[in-house]
């Protein structure tokens, strides 16, 4: 039997000891669900995260033909209703159900029959929450649509499973307001939150892909499990020759980015204190993005077609979103450091 997710834990920590872990492509093609505002929040000993950015929980894989949870089911149970507005498939996986629950603060068991040996699970939320499985971990929910992210596409982390197809898998969920921290090391420390946590109107929809896997992620994290180990650093525009490129000071100022009118793949390496920058896409601003951390290899993301520009920042400012204050900051800039950002059709 091939290691399933829980098994490779011990592994991947081995592995992993003492080396540094950029930003790869794995965290890139979870950032169009979440940029910068979802964090990585503690997970059970049965959860393994893998990748850096914080986007991503596994949840246990369900081993031999027996279903995944056996715990009994949450008393009162919240029962949701069929939500219809999502995409039909993600990552070469076809839904197969869709959820919409309208209560924070109360468990809902949610069962599926996976069509595939991989299952996704995906979160949306209407207001800023925080997603729990009972005992496993947890991920943020809710972050507003980036110009290049629809409405109906979910907003909160993901969770991958191995499955078997055709038998039953059950995960019990509850979400919370975000800023609220329950203790969720096991079941009976997220029970006795809920049996105390007054109800509160939210709504956070849960959808169900199953299949097979076609992402990148996917493909990658096989490749893992039969070859286990560190993995080298991979710059997804490598071999790639830009469209165009631009230059300047982290100070504040507003900069076109030359497009083409394409979708492009844009690549910004800061350096020497230049540490985050926002784009503002047919004058639609976006979540700030980080690159102090990434200073030796930069950071990557895709925009849309559209008339694109830029400012960077230095440390010295606090990142942000806000265009009072994003205002404020070009009035009084206060330069330091240099970026470099370069176009790729």
């Amino acid at each position: 039997m091939s290691p399933s997710m829980r098994d490779l834990r011990a592994t991947m920590e081995a592995a992993g000891a003492g080396i540094d872990h950029p930003a790869d492509r794995l965290d890139l093609i979870r950032r169009r669900v979440r940029r910068g505002r979802r964090r990585r929040l503690a997970a059970g000993a049965a959860a393994v995260a893998l990748g850096t950015a914080g986007v991503l929980t596994f949840l246990p894989s369900p081993e031999g033909p027996a279903p995944q949870l056996v715990r009994p089911a949450p008393t009162p149970s919240l029962t949701g209703r069929p939500a219809t507005d999502l995409p039909a498939s993600n990552e070469g996986m076809r839904l197969v159900t869709a959820v919409e629950y309208g209560v924070l603060n109360q468990a809902a068991r949610l069962t599926f029959t996976p069509t595939g040996p991989n299952s996704l699970i995906v979160f949306r939320c209407d207001q800023q929450s925080t997603i729990y499985e009972l005992g496993v971990g947890s991920v943020g929910c809710g972050s507003p649509p980036t110009p290049d992210t629809p409405p109906s596409e979910p907003n909160g982390g993901s969770s991958y499973l191995d499955t078997t197809t055709g038998v039953p898998v059950s995960v019990d969920l509850f979400a919370t307001r975000e800023g609220i921290t329950v203790d969720n090391s096991d079941a009976a420390s997220a029970d006795r939150y809920l049996s105390g946590a007054a109800r509160e109107n939210g709504v956070w929809t849960v959808a169900v892909y199953s299949g097979t896997c076609t992402s990148g992620h996917c493909k990658d994290f096989e490749e893992f499990k039969k070859n286990p180990g560190p993995r080298k650093h991979e710059d997804p525009t490598a071999g790639r020759k830009p469209i165009s490129t631009s230059t300047g000071a982290a100070d504040s100022r507003r900069t076109p980015v030359r497009t083409k009118g394409h979708r492009v793949d844009l690549h910004l390496v800061c350096t020497e204190g230049a540490a985050w920058a926002v784009t503002w896409l047919d004058g639609e601003i976006s979540e700030p993005i980080p690159c102090e951390a990434a200073e030796s290899s930069g950071v990557h993301w895709s925009a849309k077609p559209g008339r694109l520009e830029i400012a960077v920042f230095p440390a010295s400012a606090k990142p942000t979103a806000d265009r009072t204050e994003i205002a404020r900051l070009m009035k009084h800039p206060d330069p330091m450091g240099a970026w470099t950002l370069q176009v790729y059709r």
